[in-house]
């Protein structure tokens, strides 16, 4: 899916070349935390926390991995 002008690419890109790499990776965590925030709080108060690591993980990975992997993957600390 593309949906940005692309002047606005283009400018986005041009400023993602002029950072360093330790930037751009400051830059990435920083998105996905605010990714994960913001499906944990669109998630069911009423889940519990295990429940809500199950579908954390299948909307950030979607079919990336299997159910049996998920569930292993949100049973650990």
């Amino acid at each position: 899916m593309d949906d940005t002008v692309k002047e606005a690419a283009a400018v986005y890109s041009e400023m993602i070349a002029g950072l360093t790499g330790e930037e751009r990776l400051i830059l990435a965590l920083k998105s996905f935390s605010a990714a994960k925030e913001l499906i944990l709080a669109n998630l069911a108060e009423t889940c519990d926390e295990k429940a809500k690591r199950i579908l954390l993980l299948k909307r950030l990975y979607g079919d990336e991995f299997t159910d049996e992997q998920i569930k292993i993957i949100a049973e650990k600390d």
